[in-house]
């Protein structure tokens, strides 16, 4: 087999996921944190489950139910951890051996980004960027699951893969529950040829639900693996809310949320999430919550001088604290949030709104972290 796999996760993808992060936090994604999650293998016989797209806010609005995605795979396709802003990871395997990238990536407020989105992978490739009228041009028409979605292919000219071969990127789009899903291929040139009647399939296979609406799905001749993401049902935390946060209905992918009434119109609103390993890392957690604040993304540097830590039962938790417009309402806003480790678990509480409550609740909010004891370790 050959190494394209421990190439893409070399500086050149790498890079890009990061700018992806980036370009995403500056267009007001509201992502409630970036998950990693693990992926158990599949036989042939098991039914696909739903997947809840990763991250609790998901750009929709408070409460709002989130999408399910489901699929199926082609015959030789093997799932991979998810990394970085990927929801899902394949690897597609020809029957000679060779192997493209797959990736699922979904990614809120990306509405009129297709070209710079485009133009970043045209960068991967070694092309030179292409203005938004002639990309749009080179658009084809897709089926992704029952719904029409956009096709593109990036062919680069370059050795690029292991000094050896032209990198092919085919991608398809498809905005769907406030969301822009992203269906990327990546791989040596004749890989991805091969494999594209496939990848199509693959499109067709996928099935989006959503409260009643569903997606309908074509399996086709393929066999089935699907995702698994950890359920609400999992046990909480040992802790003790204060009296005043009022508990609100749980949206997929959180652990818990209240509100935080304040006088006249004023709230605010604590947002709790749980991710294996490191959910994406503190980094990108606060790029994208910056970019809820309407604040440009920092580097690591900035993090640095940005963050503070509070003693937790796991270790050092790092707290921010930030102030800008929530992207949601136009209005002024106040962020402070805990990323905490918790054994195999990282924990991400937010409490977010009008500057007063969030300034009235603060030290109970870092109580509350500071206390709460973990089913999974502290």
């Amino acid at each position: 087999m050959n190494s394209f796999r421990r190439s893409q996760r070399q500086s050149p993808c790498k890079g890009l996921l990061i700018a992806f992060a980036l370009a995403l936090a500056a267009g007001g994604c509201r992502r409630e944190e970036i998950q990693v999650y693990r992926i158990p293998k599949e036989t042939a016989a098991t039914p696909a489950a739903p997947m809840t797209a990763s991250g609790a806010d998901m750009g929709m609005g408070m409460g709002a139910e989130k999408p399910s995605l489901t699929w199926t795979l082609p015959s030789g396709w093997q799932q991979r951890p998810a990394e970085q802003m990927r929801l899902a990871s394949f690897s597609a395997v020809t029957k000679d051996g060779r192997e493209a990238d797959v990736a699922v990536i979904a990614l809120p407020g990306m509405e009129g980004k297709d070209g710079q989105i485009i133009n970043m992978w045209r960068e991967q490739v070694k092309l030179p960027p292409g203005d938004d009228a002639a990309l749009a041009a080179k658009w084809e028409k897709v089926s992704i699951g029952s719904k029409e979605g956009k096709l593109f292919e990036v062919i680069g000219t370059e050795p690029v893969i292991d000094n050896k071969f032209p990198e092919h990127i085919l991608v398809a789009v498809l905005s769907e529950g406030g969301v822009n899903w992203y269906f990327k291929m990546a791989g040596p040139d004749q890989t991805v040829r091969d494999e594209r009647p496939a990848f199509l399939e693959f499109l067709k296979s996928v099935a989006f639900v959503n409260g009643g609406m569903t997606m309908a799905a074509n399996p086709g001749r393929m066999s089935t693996n699907a995702k698994e993401t950890p359920t609400q049902d999992e046990p909480l935390p040992d802790w003790q809310p204060p009296a005043d946060w009022q508990p609100l209905a749980t949206p997929p992918m959180l652990r818990a949320k209240f509100l935080v009434p304040g006088a006249g119109d004023t709230r605010a609103e604590i947002n709790i999430s749980a991710s294996s390993g490191m959910g994406g890392g503190a980094l990108a957690n606060v790029v994208r919550w910056r970019g809820q604040l309407g604040l440009e993304p920092v580097d690591q540097a900035g993090l640095d001088q940005l963050a503070t830590t509070v003693d937790t039962p796991g270790g050092k938790a790092l707290i921010v604290d930030m102030s800008g417009t929530d992207k949601r309402t136009g209005q002024p806003a106040r962020l402070v949030a805990a990323i905490v480790p918790a054994g195999s678990e990282t924990w991400f509480y937010k409490l977010m709104g009008t500057g007063s409550v969030v300034e009235k609740e603060k030290a109970a909010f870092l109580q509350f972290v500071q206390t709460a004891r973990y089913p999974h370790g502290s």
